[in-house]
């Protein structure tokens, strides 16, 4: 499941400080150098994660889905994971709640500096998977940067499988 891949550094951090009481004094160095991390960098390289994947299972076994479906779209979102893994395996979803949430991280706003660092240094990733899937990356791309994608696919579907 991928997120904007700022979005998703910013909720890492934060979800970093979910046992910190009372949440201790944060620089924006510190928060750079958190950004910067092993851990997180691996994380929000979504070209290499798919690369990485690709090479070791078909690309029919890969389906990749959006963070972002999870509020656009939940029960569209469950199906397709579902009848991936499963084929056309009947299954009811009548009983879930897709209001829930789960691993609330703490609400921190980010100033306009980590911001302009993140929009910096996901810019290049983020316009890459626009241009060769669109869809959400295109969204991603398109509100991230206030500038139109190349690719014409703005179809927001919760999972996409490579092609």
């Amino acid at each position: 499941i991928l997120r904007n891949p700022i979005d998703r550094a910013w909720s890492h951090f934060r979800y970093s400080l979910r046992n910190k009481n009372p949440i201790p004094e944060i620089t924006n160095s510190k928060i750079i150098e958190f950004i910067n991390s092993d851990a997180q960098l691996i994380r929000g390289n979504y070209i290499k994660t798919i690369n990485n994947y690709l090479s070791v299972f078909d690309k029919k076994q890969l389906l990749i889905c959006f963070y972002d479906a999870i509020s656009d779209n939940p029960k569209l979102l469950l199906k397709n994971i579902v009848k991936h893994i499963c084929g056309n395996k009947k299954v009811s979803f009548d009983n879930i709640d897709y209001k829930i949430k789960v691993n609330i991280s703490k609400k921190i706003n980010f100033t306009d500096e980590i911001n302009n660092y993140l929009k910096k240094m996901y810019h290049d990733e983020i316009k890459e998977l626009s241009e060769n899937y669109g869809g959400y990356f295109t969204k991603w791309y398109e509100e991230t940067y206030n500038l139109k994608s190349t690719n014409k696919n703005r179809s927001l579907l919760p999972t996409f499988k490579v092609l």
